[in-house]
């Protein structure tokens, strides 16, 4: 099964779908989302797969090309 979410969105899927515990595989921002999500319900998590760099981690950036055109960061 894929369950694709916006931020928030994931917080009532499992219960919603009666699932106790899932393995996540997720990229970028989903990223950063799924590690606060394990980190707080360890329980809930089997397996975590992160794809590239999670966004917002620190101080990590997108390369520039993707910043184009600049914006204050």
């Amino acid at each position: 099964m894929i369950v694709l979410n916006r931020p928030g969105g994931g917080l009532s899927v499992l219960g919603g779908l009666g699932i106790d515990r899932v393995p996540i595989i997720a990229h970028s921002m989903g990223s950063h989302w799924s590690q606060w999500f394990a980190m707080g319900r360890p329980d809930r998590v089997t397996a975590l797969a992160l794809l590239g760099v999670p966004g917002n981690v620190l101080t990590t950036r997108p390369p520039l090309a993707l910043r184009w055109p600049p914006c204050a960061a």
